[in-house]
């Protein structure tokens, strides 16, 4: 199954049995999609690129265990809110949040909100709130926690998936196992 019809019923299914049931619907993209091709094992390094509601970074920090990390990324406030309180609810003290987009460069960048859902460069209609959020590279961050390997690098960021990756080349290098989305609209094209 392609991770576009994985998103397009994962989006009817929110619709269809409303915001409550959002965790089960991270673990049914989560494993349908992002964990088809690898198993996360105890002492790897993950990164989260749009952690969202946190479902994925709570299943990798407990797959990677005590002596691997999980490296999560959410720019959007309530979003970083919620799963701030989720990492320490659970007093997971191998995942790092870090409330940055990821880019091709540091920058700010306007977040376009519409009820749960918010993007940098896909088009959203009517957005209802947007919020100025800065932005950075994967290579930089890693670097400046001094991470030197990754072992899996989830990525659903809304459209800048590009650039992010562009910003990400010397993590790259060391080849790590990629589960990235390819389904977003950008200037109205899949």
């Amino acid at each position: 199954m392609r991770i576009t019809s994985i998103a397009s019923k994962a989006l009817n299914l929110i619709v269809y049995f409303g915001i409550k049931n959002l965790d089960g619907i991270g673990s049914w993209i989560t494993k349908k999609g992002y964990l088809k091709h690898y198993k996360i094992k105890k002492g790897d390094i993950v990164v989260d690129c749009g952690a969202f509601f946190g479902y994925f970074t709570l299943l990798a920090a407990k797959k990677v265990g005590k002596k691997g990390k999980v490296i999560a990324f959410e720019p959007e406030p309530k979003n970083y809110g919620y799963l701030k309180k989720k990492i320490e609810r659970y007093n997971l003290k191998n995942v790092v949040l870090i409330k940055k987009a990821l880019f091709n460069k540091e920058t700010k960048l306007n977040l376009r909100r519409r009820f749960m859902f918010s993007s940098v460069i896909e088009y959203r209609k009517d957005p209802i709130k947007e919020a100025c959020v800065l932005a950075t590279t994967l290579d930089k961050e890693l670097k400046r926690l001094k991470i030197r390997k990754v072992d899996f690098i989830k990525m659903d960021i809304e459209g800048t998936e590009i650039e992010a990756i562009e910003g990400a080349k010397e993590t790259l290098k060391s080849k790590p196992h990629l589960a990235i989305a390819c389904y977003h609209k950008r200037e109205g094209k899949t």
